[in-house]
């Protein structure tokens, strides 16, 4: 395989799915300048290679996509944890909302 424009960026682009799907979110912003570098003068691509090339970026962003849309969820359930630990909203017998709160509990030490 020649070493082309295409190439290299097809390599980045495989660099960036491992990375994605490893969670090594760390090493994508050097990927993103990597691609940036390779980029930034047009390149002369192939029908083949351009839509090859736009097929594997639309993946790694639905990749990308996915990764977010986990970690939202892992966020927004830690918030809920984090909030039935300090209490929660309950309703009395009328139907009236009442915020049920933990109290602190205190400890006594003894010797």
């Amino acid at each position: 395989m020649r070493n082309t424009p295409a190439t290299r960026l097809s390599g980045i682009l495989e660099q960036e799915r491992r990375a994605i799907l490893s969670g090594d979110f760390a090493r994508l912003p050097q990927l993103i300048e990597a691609k940036e570098r390779l980029t930034s003068a047009p390149l002369d691509l192939s029908r083949e290679d351009a839509a090859a090339l736009q097929q594997a970026a639309q993946q790694n962003q639905r990749l990308l996509s996915a990764s977010l849309r986990g970690v939202r969820s892992a966020l927004n359930r830690l918030q809920q944890i984090d909030e039935g630990v300090r209490g929660y909203t309950g309703y009395d017998r009328n139907g009236q909302a009442t915020s049920i709160r933990r109290s602190e509990g205190n400890v006594e030490r003894r010797a």
